[in-house]
């Protein structure tokens, strides 16, 4: 006979607080400056051609669950006549570059390639659409529409670690948008080798996602910021590094904020960094951020001026570690309704045999704890052994509390039990057998369907 294990429903309450918070976004925001020279458009970022250019965030994979594995920057400007947007695509692996592509309005999209979505009106109903590959070759579309066409230059080039583009879009009546004018802007990147998809603004599921777009603010000297990393991403405290650049006459004051969304609200984070850069001058900066709970969170990076404006903020960036406090709190809940029955049993051998039970989970709940505590000094593996434990722990911990519930209907320490679930519980350990002393796993429902079914739970 195998050894079955109730799953428990705790996932069902949690999963909804977890998606609350984390799906709380503020989309991207990058402040383009004016320049006087234009860049020479060839494919090749030169950084003289580019150095007053304003650099979006890094990119951040479609769902927001990860980051991609090869880097994305882009840089944007703009004239009195034409925006010009740079991009470097990394890729350690640039012989495999695909641009099977040549055509105007051909599958670009099917090759290795850059998408840009421009929203010019700022009020998420439409956008125009382009992409390029490494070759060169174009697409443009309104919405979907390929008909639409459009006037704009598209020059690339293949590097030794990936390629690269130069774009000159040119405006409308060849007139710049007045400072302070905003456009919707979403840029998103296709790795054709295996598939991969990023994004500098947050995608759920694909690229032509208008309520995530970002936005792009057109401005004369605005202050910028360049994300140089991250941080650790991990438990406890992090520290982001960052560049802050002033093109101005003036020095100007400047902060830097980063938020951490959690599970819950006890897990956020809100800091502050100010900096002050001089007239002309870029200046590092620290960024301390702390992550308070296991599981997923997102970190964000802005940076607003000395009026309070937002000049430049990031997509959210995930945190993933493994999580263990869910199931330090089932396993705390099983042990108190547990022992609450436990104590309503009449004296006897049953009670003796489940007190020892429940006396032997209490002290490894209670190293779970202590080890817990310590989580921010732990590595992923030593976390991941954690996560390990903590769920197992919650299994035998339910189990226990059913033993007990039925020795307290039988009067006796039974060898079996029954209790219902439904298919959204898993209540089969897997096929092969079970060693003796192991603790049981799961597996699916054999009836997978939505009636309440009835499960046999034999006992040690």
């Amino acid at each position: 006979m195998r050894k079955v294990l109730l799953a428990a429903l705790l996932v069902v309450v949690v999963l909804p607080a977890l998606a609350q918070d984390t799906r709380f976004y503020t989309p991207p925001v990058v402040s383009v400056p004016r320049v006087t020279a234009a860049p020479r458009l060839d494919g090749i970022i030169e950084p003289n051609e580019w150095a007053a250019a304003a650099p979006l965030s890094p990119f951040v994979l479609v769902g927001g669950r990860g980051l991609p594995t090869r880097p994305t920057s882009v840089y944007a400007m703009y004239d009195d006549h034409n925006l010009y947007i740079a991009a470097i695509m990394g890729d350690p692996n640039a012989a495999s570059l695909k641009a099977d592509t040549t055509d105007r309005d051909g599958p670009v999209w099917e090759d290795d390639d850059l998408e840009l979505f421009f929203d010019t009106d700022d009020q998420r109903k439409s956008y125009i659409h382009l992409a390029v590959n490494p070759k060169g070759a174009q697409y443009d579309a309104l919405m979907k529409d390929k008909t639409a066409d459009y006037r704009w230059r598209a020059e690339a080039a293949t590097m030794v670690d990936g390629w690269s583009v130069e774009l000159e879009l040119p405006f409308a009546n060849d007139l710049a948008p007045a400072p302070g004018i905003a456009w919707g802007l979403s840029i998103a990147r296709h790795v054709a080798a295996d598939g991969e998809i990023s994004s500098w603004d947050r995608k759920l599921k694909e690229f032509h996602e208008l309520a995530g777009f970002g936005s792009m603010v057109f401005g004369t000297q605005p202050l910028s910021l360049q994300l140089t990393s991250l941080g650790s991403l991990w438990i406890g405290g992090n520290t982001g590094q960052v560049v802050v650049q002033n093109p101005a006459s003036q020095p100007a004051a400047a902060k830097v904020s980063t938020r951490v969304m959690s599970r819950d609200n006890y897990g956020h984070f809100f800091g502050v960094t100010k900096v002050t850069v001089p007239a002309g001058g870029r200046t590092p900066q620290n960024v301390p951020y702390s992550v308070y709970q296991d599981g997923f969170a997102t970190v964000t990076f802005s940076l607003s001026d000395v009026t309070g404006k937002t000049v430049w903020r990031s997509a959210p960036y995930p945190i993933i570690t493994p999580e263990v406090s869910p199931n330090i709190a089932a396993v705390e809940r099983a042990l108190g309704v547990a022992t609450r029955a436990w104590a309503m049993l009449p004296k006897g051998e049953a009670k003796t045999r489940l007190q020892a039970d429940l006396d032997a989970l209490t002290v490894q709940w209670r190293y779970l704890i202590a080890q817990y505590r310590n989580r921010a000094r732990l590595g992923r593996t030593e976390l991941d052994a954690l996560a390990q434990f903590a769920n197992k722990l919650r299994g035998e911990a339910e189990m226990l509390q059913a033993q007990i519930k039925a020795a307290k209907t039988t009067g006796t320490l039974p060898r079996f039990a029954a209790g219902g679930v439904t298919s959204l519980q898993h209540v089969f350990s897997d096929e092969r057998a079970v060693e003796p002393g192991e603790a049981p796993t799961l597996d699916a429902c054999r009836n997978e369907t939505e009636s309440l079914q009835v499960v046999v739970l034999p006992f040690r």
